[in-house]
């Protein structure tokens, strides 16, 4: 039994031994201090029950060994001797008593014997006096009142002695009498009469002395039997000893595997809530179980996290309206105009847009996080940019401050800036950097440039047209009134100085009437328009100019329709072809004018026809190729400058654009027009 039970805990420890190996090897979170806990408990319950052991083992085989000390065997031997010679001192008392009382008994009758023995027992106390033959046939017998009243008998052993002459004497314990001496004599001597008899006479012996020699009897033969199991003995304690060691060490390795897991379990709890919120996983809760110290600790940890949550959540809340405001910030800076640049106080770029970068055309994501010096290398731009707002943001005296200035981009147009900053301040009296507000105002300052022009055109084609004619006329009748009444030399005068009177008048007149298309060009009239057959169309007027002009066509067929007006997009061409006819020095070289046409490829101009006219003169100065669209500019004595000026205008009534540089052999135009899709341009066709 005690070894099933030691299987079945062997088992179970087994069983668990290896879990705790597996949980080990996986890396199962407080598999290590589990292991340590449980080694200390081991140790702990272990080492004292081992001392104990040990000290058990050695007391046990000296107690064992105190049992058969040789004093101990001496006493016993004595009192048993001692028991011995008691008992037959005993003896030969009353076998010389029973040898006295047999002489009573020489030639005696049968009849006087039984008074005799009566007699005889009673004087001596005796428990029983019978007198027997050797046959064992009782001849008279007297016994005590208690006794039996059946006379006893000699049995064989004491018959034989008798018969060879010799006493016998026997000790006995019965529970009727208790203990007693039985003495078997002869009846001496022999006669007729008499016949052989044998006296058989009971004493009574002590209780107490009879159970103190049995007791020391008893316990003789008891200590002969342990000192022949001595050895037996210590094996079997030494046995039970070390099972019962077994039995508590293995109790205490289950025990501690229990208590360790239990005291553990809140630590491995603890660890893997650690893990989760580690992770980012805030609902975790702890069971909590107790009053001790350690479900302090996880009722603690657990309004940790409570906290936690609350001010993640709240975190998040706030990262999200700050994530909202940052990305309506973002598309407010995307979408506005104007470039946005901030500065932190080293002078590194925080923020920038878009069109900071397309005005200074520098990619946003070089400027980001790095010195604006560091970003002036490589980057023209960005280094006249930042030469201009250096003296503003070294004052240290004034918060705001605005300018305009003018840089040259990398096609070498200039640009006119219009910038402000202002001091960003975080913290009291702390400047933490500068944010700018720039634009580039080329554009609308062209373009208030041009509406103060077309007003002057206005007012300089009212003004002057009303006199034009009355001087025209008024020359015109000097001329007819005068010419043939002067003397030959005068008139040649006359009719030189009013020929020169109306050519001058109608060059005037041609301005007026150019400052007139400038400052008021009427309602264009749009409709779906194939751009290859206008070009064709203006192509073949000049069909007739070889030597002077030639026209190539480098035309992509099947084009899509433009919504214009033709004869807007004619004046166009017109303008430009004259231009160019115009800027050749060589009157007798032939001007060679290249008109294409194809679909832009760019996704943000895909939806534009390309229009290109080249030609091989000597191109436009560079100086006036910012200024090139400007009313009145322009590189000719004669010229008005108005021509390009309201081909432009053209141009963007119809939604497009226009470009111009010098290339190598000449100069060039780009437009783009937009074009209609077949579905507009069928609705348009429609409705004229």
């Amino acid at each position: 039994l005690n070894a099933v039970g030691l299987l079945i805990i062997l088992g179970r420890i087994s069983i668990l031994t290896w879990g705790l190996i597996s949980r080990l090897r996986r890396g199962v979170e407080g598999t290590r201090l589990t292991l340590k806990v449980l080694v200390m408990f081991i140790l702990v319950s272990l080492l004292p029950v081992a001392i104990v052991y040990a000290f058990s083992q050695n007391f046990l085989r000296n107690a064992i060994d105190s049992w058969f000390d040789t004093p101990v065997e001496a006493a016993l031997n004595n009192a048993l001797n001692l028991s011995r010679d008691a008992l037959n001192l005993q003896i030969l008392t009353a076998q010389r008593i029973t040898s006295n009382l047999s002489q009573s008994f020489y030639d005696i009758s049968s009849d006087a014997a039984v008074l005799l023995t009566d007699e005889l027992r009673q004087e001596w106390d005796l428990l029983e006096l019978t007198l027997l033959t050797t046959g064992n046939e009782v001849i008279a017998s007297s016994t005590a009142e208690y006794m039996n009243l059946k006379p006893s008998h000699a049995n064989n052993e004491g018959i034989l002695q008798v018969r060879q002459g010799v006493t016998y004497a026997e000790f006995n314990i019965d529970d009727q009498t208790g203990a007693h001496i039985i003495i078997v004599v002869p009846v001496f001597p022999f006669s007729a009469v008499t016949q052989n008899r044998m006296l058989l006479a009971i004493f009574p012996y002590s209780n107490r002395i009879g159970t103190l020699a049995e007791d020391v009897q008893n316990s003789f033969s008891g200590y002969r039997k342990l000192e022949f199991l001595r050895n037996s003995l210590k094996w079997t304690y030494s046995l039970t000893l070390t099972l019962v060691l077994l039995f508590t060490a293995l109790m205490s390795v289950w025990l501690a595997f229990y208590l360790s897991r239990r005291l553990i379990l809140p630590i491995q709890n603890l660890a893997k809530g650690t893990r989760a919120v580690a992770g980012g996983d805030l609902s975790t809760r702890l069971p909590s179980s107790g009053r001790d110290e350690l479900s302090f600790l996880v009722s603690s940890f657990n309004q940790m996290i409570q906290h936690l949550a609350t001010a993640r959540t709240k975190a998040q809340s706030d990262q999200l309206l700050i994530e909202n405001q940052r990305a309506y910030l973002s598309t407010v800076l995307e979408h506005i105009s104007s470039g946005v640049i901030a500065l932190n106080a080293a002078g590194e770029v925080r923020t920038v847009n878009t069109k900071a970068g397309e005005i200074l055309e520098v990619d946003t994501a070089r400027l980001l996080h790095r010195s604006l010096r560091d970003c002036c290398e490589n980057n023209p731009l960005v280094d006249q940019f930042h030469s201009a707002i250096t003296p503003h943001i070294a004052k240290t005296n004034t918060s705001e401050w605005h300018d305009q200035f003018e840089i040259i981009d990398s096609q070498g147009k200039h640009k006119l800036i219009r910038c402000r900053g202002a001091q960003l301040i975080e913290k009291i009296e702390v400047n933490s950097g500068w944010v700018l507000v720039f634009e580039d105002v080329t554009a609308m300052i062209r373009a208030q440039r041009e509406a103060a022009w077309g007003e002057v055109a206005q007012r300089l084609a009212h003004e002057i047209k009303n006199p034009l004619t009355p001087i025209q006329l008024s020359a015109e009748r000097l001329r007819h009134k005068l010419l043939d009444k002067m003397p030959p030399e005068d008139a040649k005068v006359l009719e030189r100085s009013t020929h020169t009177i109306v050519q001058q008048v109608e060059g005037m007149k041609s301005m007026v009437r150019a400052f007139a298309d400038y400052a008021s060009t009427p309602a264009a009239a749009f409709t779906p328009l194939s751009l290859n057959q206008l070009i064709d169309e203006v192509a073949d007027l000049y069909t007739g100019m070889q030597g002077i002009l030639k026209i190539r066509l480098v035309l992509t067929p099947d084009l899509p329709y433009i919504s214009a007006d033709a004869n807007r997009i004619r004046q166009v061409l017109h303008n430009v072809i004259k231009n160019a006819l115009e800027s050749r020095k060589d009157t007798r070289r032939e001007v060679t004018v290249t008109v294409s046409t194809r679909r832009c490829n760019k996704p943000s101009t895909s939806h534009q026809i390309l229009l290109t006219i080249e030609d091989d003169g000597p191109g436009f100065p560079d100086d006036l190729l910012d200024k090139l669209f400007e009313p009145y500019v322009t590189s000719k004595a004669k010229g008005s400058g108005l021509g390009l000026a309201i081909v432009k205008k053209i141009i963007e009534e119809h939604g497009g654009n226009i470009h111009a540089y010098n290339k190598e052999g000449g100069a060039c135009l780009e437009i783009r027009l937009p074009f209609v899709k077949k579905q507009t341009m069928d609705l348009q066709g429609d409705t004229v």
